[in-house]
């Protein structure tokens, strides 16, 4: 298994040649500008001519069978070999999964929520949780909320009657570049290296869990990663999430928004 950590990955399941070949174009300006580019696809339906040329440029083509997502990390399995890459940029133009596997629907998110005075330590929600979602902290148990399924399994099973479920209202993912340093009140703030690094699968899953999400980018032509912000609020429409623009001098407008 080899690792990778380029710049910017770009992700596509969608093999329509318009849309395989606009993706190399994107790439190919990417390095062009200085950046190093990994391109997983199932098949690169481009013209043979612009594909070479990206090749040539420098762009990694990796054709993969299937991926899997362990975290920031990519794990691309051609079949016969898996390479893992640390996705900091993710592009993934137009419908990066199926439908059914990135449904937007609503409901209400619930953590767990351990009232650490009461715990007895047991590890009996330990042993229970099937999603990995609690652990040791101190004398106490802890919930990990990003991995928590609101199951209600913990609090069931709870001797002490320590844990409780309650609705987790807002997930924020701001750029660690701008507007991540705008936001006064960081709690449910998720600190990410650029705009474009949460992709449709993020998003949509963000969307399963929480009451609301809101990712907020650069401004326009201010991203360090040149289109991470753009494709970020791309990902974003497709799916009904809010997002904002904006810079560490724009409290103002960043807290208009997140306190709606």
């Amino acid at each position: 298994m080899s690792n990778l950590m380029p710049d910017t990955v770009f992700l596509l399941t969608d093999t329509r040649e318009d849309l395989v070949s606009d993706a190399v174009r994107d790439a190919l300006a990417l390095v062009r500008a200085g950046q190093s580019v990994v391109f997983l696809s199932r098949s690169v339906s481009a013209p043979e001519g612009l594909f070479r040329e990206a090749r040539m440029a420098g762009v990694c083509f990796i054709r993969y069978e299937k991926v899997t997502f362990v975290r920031d990390m990519l794990e691309a399995f051609d079949g016969d070999f898996t390479t893992r890459v640390k996705a900091l940029n993710l592009v993934t133009p137009e419908a990066a999964a199926p439908a059914e596997e990135v449904s937007v629907k609503k409901r209400d998110a619930k953590v767990a929520v351990i009232d650490a005075a009461k715990c007895a330590f047991c590890y009996s929600c330990y042993r229970v949780c099937t999603h990995r979602a609690l652990g040791p902290d101190g004398d106490a148990m802890k919930c990990y909320e990003d991995e928590c399924h609101g199951c209600g399994n913990c609090a069931a099973i709870c001797p002490g009657q320590a844990i409780s479920t309650e609705i987790v209202p807002a997930k924020v993912y701001a750029c660690e570049n701008s507007a991540y340093w705008g936001i006064f009140d960081k709690s449910g703030v998720e600190r990410i290296p650029c705009g474009g690094s949460v992709g449709r699968e993020i998003l949509a899953e963000a969307r399963r869990r929480y009451a609301r999400v809101v990712l907020a980018v650069c401004v326009d032509d201010a991203c360090k990663h040149a289109v991470g912000g753009k494709r970020g609020c791309q990902q974003a429409e497709r799916l009904g999430v809010e997002y904002v623009k904006a810079s560490h001098v724009m409290e103002n407008i960043l807290r208009e928004v997140l306190q709606r």
